[in-house]
This record gives C-alpha cells, structure tokens and sequence, in this order.
C-alpha cells in the first residue's frame, strides 16, 4: 500500500511537471506571437546557441510550478516594460537560458556601445539571483564592473556588497539587474565606480583621474566595437548591423572631431566678456624637432597604453612629458583680453558645445595617437561589414 502510495505520487508529479512543460510552451507561443505585434526587443528562438556561455549546463528547476509562475511574470515584464537600449532574448528549449544586450547611455562614455550578457537561472530562482556573464570584446576591464573573464559586479546579484533594495530577495526581477547595469554601471563617470574611489569626487585629484579613466573607456569601447561588428553574438547579428548602420558614421565623427578640437583649443581664444578676464588660457607649446617630437609621442603613447592600475585607476608615468601630458597645455602665465575678436568668441562657443559634459577634455596626447589608430581599424570594419554611409 505505501509502495502503491509513493508510485503513484511520483508518477503525478511526474504528469504534472509534463503539464507544467505544456502550458509554458504555449506560453512562449503566445508571447512569440504578441510579440511579433508589439515589443521587438523582447523576443524567443526555438534553440538556445551553442556558443552560449551555459550551453553545457543543466537544469531542474527544484520547485517546477514556482519556477514556473515567477518565469511568467519575469516574461510580462520584459515583454511590457523594457526601457529603450535592453533587447532580451529567450529559448524554448532552455527556459532558465537568456541573452541580453543592453546600448550604452547618452552622454556617458559608452554612448553608441552595446554591450552583451548571458545570463542563466538558478534551480531555486527567485530565491538566489540570476548569473550574469559579460560578453567581453576587450582585454582588461573598460568599467570596473565589468570584467574581462565574464564576472558582473552588482549588488542584485550578490557579487557586489549592498543593502536594503540593493540586495536580491524573491521579489526582485531580471528586468531590476538590466536597468541597474544600463543606469548605475553604464555612467558618465564610472571611475568612481571602483571600490574607495567615491571620496575622491569633487577633489582635483578625483576629477584627473576620473578623466583619464574615460579616456581609456573610450579606447576600449572602439576596439570593443570593432570586434563586435566582425562577430557579433548569435541572435543579436541583425540589431547590432542595425545599430551600427546607423550610429558607426556617427562615432567616427564625433572621435574624429573630438581629437580636431583638442588641438583646436591649443590656440589662445580671446575672452568673451568685456568686464572679466580669463586666466590660464591654453597656448601653442613650443615646436619640438621631428626627431625628438616622434620619440616623445611614442613615449606618451606607450605610457597611455600601460596606464591603467589594476585598481582601475591610471598610472602616472614618471616623465613629467608624459604625466597628465595632454594636446591642451596650460599656459603658465594668465592672460588678460578683451572682446575684439567676435569669430574668435563664436569659435569658444563651438567647442564648447561640441565637447561632452562627462571629465574628457583635454585629451592626453598618448590617448589622440592610439584613438586615432583605433578608429581606422573601427572604420575597416565598418567597411568590412558593408555597412551603408561608412566609407
């Protein structure tokens, strides 16, 4: 009789966990086909792709009608309530299995970039976290949570200490992590991201060292980019051809035109206010041999490359020509001018305008060489890719 008993108990969870199958994948196919009509950016393949970072794992949900009633409510709300710059993607066969890619924010660093996670439910989802892997397309780290061996450090998802609505419970959802990484991680200033860096804000120091770190994240998101356009992740091809059709000319021309008014600005511009005077305006350094000028580019080249601390933050190379050398130099002296030039007025104001509002200017000259390399090769594989407008 309890044999009979325990047989027959497993045989109807057996069916129900059956039923439970059925009834997602009806789901799916009628969110496929909602979908379909509405929200793109959410969308469901049949087959998960081999080249998923979880292809070769498993997975048994340990509560399959729990499991169950929290995956519907995580699809309706990437289904309806997605921001604009996230696309999810999801595979029948494999429930617990997603891949997402989120564009980076305007006026931050990674404005234009796309940047690519897999992401994997555990058995006892919602009560531990979903695993999230970067798709890195660089070497070494371009944010500080964002690591080159896949690790994603945010405080939904227990890799990053936190508390109160910061800390995962079993009412926090896939959709809170997609918009803490665009909003929280994706930031005009993300030096300050690195651990004991937030004392840092509002000092000089900070505000030096937050610039550089742009800079590098800049470098890094071209090369990223590039590499990106060549192999882009299976799914994603035709949103990412899609992005970059449209903001690759884009990028070149705002680098391109960012490196033009660095050296812009190392003109004297007259003040454009008849009753102050403007001190410590950027002057013409003196004209270096091409010999010696060609070997100290190099240096600070190299030194740019090399400055990036394990810690995140930058390096300062020992030679003052490169410490914080930059395609602007401070003048010395002040300087006192009155408006007498009115192009020269209306020049300031363009740069002014055309430079972003996150720590940037002025560009370190190691960082003009190597971005200016890194946008040729950008632009090849543009070309390459026979994306439209990129010639």
């Amino acid at each position: 009789m309890d044999n009979a008993t325990r047989g027959g108990s497993s045989a109807g969870d057996e069916g129900a966990e059956n039923v439970d199958r059925e009834v997602l994948q009806e789901a799916n196919n009628r969110i496929n086909e909602i979908m379909s009509n509405t929200n793109p950016a959410f969308m469901t393949f049949d087959h998960f792709p081999e080249e998923h970072i979880y292809f070769y794992t498993t997975f048994q949900a340990r509560n399959p009608g729990h499991f169950l009633t929290c995956l519907r409510k995580e699809m309706a709300l990437l289904m309806f309530s997605l921001p604009a710059g996230i696309i999810v993607r999801g595979y029948e066969n494999r429930v617990d299995i997603f891949r997402v890619m989120i564009t980076g924010p305007v006026d931050t660093p990674y404005e234009h970039g796309l940047f690519a996670f897999d992401v994997r439910l555990p058995p006892d989802y919602p009560a531990s976290p979903p695993v999230f892997f970067y798709l890195s397309q660089c070497s070494g780290r371009l944010n500080p949570n964002l690591y080159e061996d896949g690790k994603v450090c945010v405080s939904l998802l227990g890799t990053w200490s936190g508390r109160g609505s910061e800390v995962w419970t079993s009412k926090s959802n896939i959709l809170q992590v997609l918009v803490s990484i665009q909003g929280l991680i994706l930031c005009s200033e993300p030096y300050y991201n690195e651990a004991g860096y937030e004392k840092q804000r509002g000092t000089a120091e900070g505000h030096e060292n937050s610039r550089l770190y742009n800079e590098m994240v800049l470098l890094k998101l071209v090369q990223s980019m590039g590499k990106l356009i060549k192999k882009p992740p299976i799914g994603l091809e035709k949103e990412i051809l899609q992005h970059f059709t449209h903001h690759g000319p884009r990028m070149l021309q705002k680098f391109k035109r960012w490196i033009e008014l660095s050296h812009e600005q190392a003109t004297p511009v007259p003040a454009c206010d008849n009753e102050h005077t403007v001190e410590n305006h950027a002057t013409v350094g003196e004209l270096e041999p091409k010999e010696e000028k060609k070997e100290r580019n190099g240096e600070n080249e190299l030194a740019y490359s090399n400055g990036v601390a394990q810690n995140g933050a930058m390096k300062e190379a020992k030679d003052p020509e490169t410490r914080g050398a930059s395609c602007v130099q401070p003048s010395s002296e002040g300087k006192t001018l009155n408006v007498e030039n009115q192009s020269a007025c209306q020049g300031a104001t363009s740069i002014v305008k055309n430079v972003p509002d996150y720590p940037l200017f002025p560009l370190s000259r190691g960082f003009c060489l190597s971005l200016g390399r890194a946008l040729q090769s950008f632009q090849t594989a543009l070309e390459k890719a026979r994306l439209p407008d990129c010639t």
